[in-house]
């Protein structure tokens, strides 16, 4: 469960050729945001949640996007960039299953290939 979410800040670190330090912070930040989600999906306080030890890895998805964040305008550009995103998804979550109606594999491949 642990590499799943080391994994993706370290190919990010190590594709951007970051020092040893800055790879311990990002390492650090992941390891941070995985107990603190899997803190508020075993929490009582949060409406729907389920109440089950978890831990919440990081999808390697996301280091595209990272990465040209950090190539365009560093590393508050990437930051900028997971703080816009992560509540466009929590608004968009509780529509997934019509968005999934929307966005279909076929039509993807036409607009991707």
């Amino acid at each position: 469960m642990v590499v799943g979410t080391i994994t993706p800040p370290l190919l990010l670190a190590a594709s951007l050729s970051f020092s040893a330090s800055d790879t311990a912070y990002f390492i650090s930040v992941a390891l941070l945001a995985s107990g603190l989600g899997a803190f508020l999906a075993s929490a009582v306080v949060v409406a729907r949640s389920a109440r089950l030890a978890e831990c919440h890895g990081h999808e390697l998805r996301v280091h595209v996007a990272a990465h040209a964040g950090v190539a365009r305008g560093g590393l508050a550009m990437m930051f900028g960039l997971s703080f816009v995103a992560a509540p466009v998804q929590m608004l968009l979550a509780p529509f997934l299953s019509r968005l999934r109606a929307v966005f279909t594999a076929a039509r993807l491949r036409r607009v991707y290939c």
